[in-house]
């Protein structure tokens, strides 16, 4: 049933179009087909950039052309970068570059070992467990010296290697004697084509502010919420064309209701409402509101964990959101919630937007930023 199914990662990352990001992947594909170009992604997360990304370095590996695709967000430390970066970039080595692997390890001149990936039975490459005792500093230089060893390669043949990273504002994590480094290096690849992506963008801000190391470096795309309408359309049509009997006006525009704005988590919902519909083989809204509380269902232990992890004046203020999107310091606000001070609801609200629960709307506006987790706390709190 669900490999069926229209709104499966795995479809959605190859050639079908997604909906409203033609502007968004045209950019990055000029970018990746470019020399020496520099693109900077943003949004805010969920919002469908990771898509993009997966769905560029797709198109530009069946164009014939050479991409890396490195995701930063997992990184616990300095080293990881580096690690997750060295690993993405194994599968040149194994048919494109293979002729230059081993001048590929010297010049990188530290320990590298070679193993083999147990999901895909490919060779990979990765560093000793010794080199994570490294400082930020140190690690720095050896991510930077990855780098530069591709571009190395690349140049030799004369060819423009794409660079994604994903998250890439991780770094700033340990310090921005890392962010300066990756600048200085940057610019001198100029068989490199980098297409960095954000989620944090009040980090963002800083690194590539006056002061950052990354000022006047990038391009800028910003990754804005698909428009309802369009995105309303795009899911009916998909799930027309996946052959469903009977379609219900109302079942994709409910799906995007109900989720908005975020595109991953309409895609989330669509995916298991069309799993719902297809089971009867009619997609009505009964389908929707099903798929919707099964969501709920299945992420409980986490939103348990979130809620028992929270004090009582965030709990309070996560509660009062949850039915009241908007202000939270108003004198109304405030005496439903049961605090005396604004100051003391803003205090509460920043670890609840710094772990994106919470989501600033505009000055002194606020919203819970996952839906499902809006509707456990209207259920449960």
């Amino acid at each position: 049933m669900t490999s069926n199914n229209p709104f499966n990662e795995k479809v959605l990352d190859g050639a079908l179009p997604l909906a409203d990001r033609v502007q968004e992947m045209d950019r990055v594909m000029q970018c990746l087909g470019g020399r020496a170009q520099r693109l900077l992604l943003t949004g805010r997360r969920r919002m469908g950039k990771s898509a993009i990304l997966r769905r560029a370095a797709h198109m530009h590996k069946q164009g014939g052309e050479l991409v890396v695709l490195a995701d930063f967000s997992v990184a616990a430390s300095a080293f990881d970068f580096s690690q997750h970066l060295l690993e993405a970039a194994s599968a040149l080595f194994q048919r494109s570059w293979a002729d230059g692997l081993q001048d590929f390890i010297r010049r990188l001149t530290v320990k590298v070992e070679l193993s083999v990936d147990e999901t895909t039975g490919h060779p990979k490459l990765g560093f000793a467990p010794a080199l994570k005792a490294r400082t930020p500093a140190e690690s720095g230089l050896l991510l930077v010296n990855i780098l530069s060893s591709l571009n190395d390669q690349a140049a030799k043949r004369q060819v423009q290697l794409g660079m994604i990273i994903d998250e890439f504002q991780e770094i700033a994590r340990f310090g921005d004697r890392l962010e300066w480094q990756l600048r200085s290096a940057a610019q001198d690849h100029h068989n490199i084509n980098y297409v960095l992506s954000g989620s944090n963008l009040h980090l963002i801000q800083r690194m590539t502010g006056s002061n950052g190391a990354f000022y006047r470096m990038l391009d800028r795309v910003q990754v804005e919420p698909v428009p309802e309408d369009d995105m309303t359309q795009w899911i009916a049509g998909r799930v027309q064309a996946a052959g469903i009997p009977k379609v219900s006006p109302q079942f994709a525009p409910l799906i995007v209701k109900t989720a908005s704005p975020r595109t991953s988590d309409i895609i989330m919902l669509a995916r298991r409402s069309f799993d719902m519909a297809a089971q009867v083989g009619e997609a009505l809204p009964d389908a929707v509101v099903a798929a919707g509380d099964l969501i709920v269902m299945e992420n409980e232990h986490f939103y348990l964990d979130i809620w028992n992890g929270l004090s009582s004046r965030q709990r309070e203020v996560l509660r009062y959101l949850a039915v009241n999107p908007g202000t939270v310091t108003s004198t109304q606000a405030l005496d439903r919630i049961g605090l005396r001070s604004s100051g003391t609801v803003v205090n509460a609200l920043r670890p609840l937007q710094a772990r994106d629960w919470v989501e600033k709307l505009r000055r002194g506006t606020y919203e819970v930023a996952d839906p499902f987790l809006k509707a456990w706390l209207r259920k449960h709190a």
